[in-house]
């Protein structure tokens, strides 16, 4: 995979079977192959592909997530803020979705750990509007 990305980051020829159960199903070469690091504990490597991906493909949520979970493994609460926010602005003509919720957690999450109570609280708030589904435990 290492060997496809580096000739054509953003190759769409492969089809990559994806998980099903997975909320936000990754695709392409970009997204597996920094899903693959990630399981490996290699999250530079793992954030490079992504803040690539995310240039490349801007509305694509999936790579938000997918960036969030190695800031949080790296405990980076202000990249989790920051690429949060930038996933939202995304999301401007969505009121609510599975993918903002997510999002909003993400920033609620960021300044709870860097002990902003207020932003936390607000986001935590923003997080359950966002919600299509209020009140459902996964």
């Amino acid at each position: 995979m290492e060997d496809v990305y580096k000739k054509s980051p953003h190759y769409a020829g492969v089809q990559i079977k994806v998980d099903p159960y997975r909320h936000f199903p990754l695709h392409g070469i970009e997204a597996n192959l920094a899903r693959a690091y990630n399981r490996s504990g290699q999250y530079d490597k793992g954030i490079d592909v992504l803040n690539k991906a995310i240039i490349h493909d801007p509305a694509y949520i999936a790579l938000y997530l997918e960036l969030l979970n190695d800031y949080y493994m790296k405990q980076n609460w202000q990249m989790i803020i920051e690429t949060a926010q930038q996933g939202l602005a995304q999301m401007t003509t969505v009121d609510k979705s599975e993918g903002k919720s997510n999002l909003a957690a993400y920033v609620a999450t960021g300044y709870e750990h860097l002990k902003n109570d207020e932003q936390g609280k607000y986001w935590r708030k923003k997080s359950d509007e966002y919600n299509p589904h209020p009140g459902l435990v996964y």
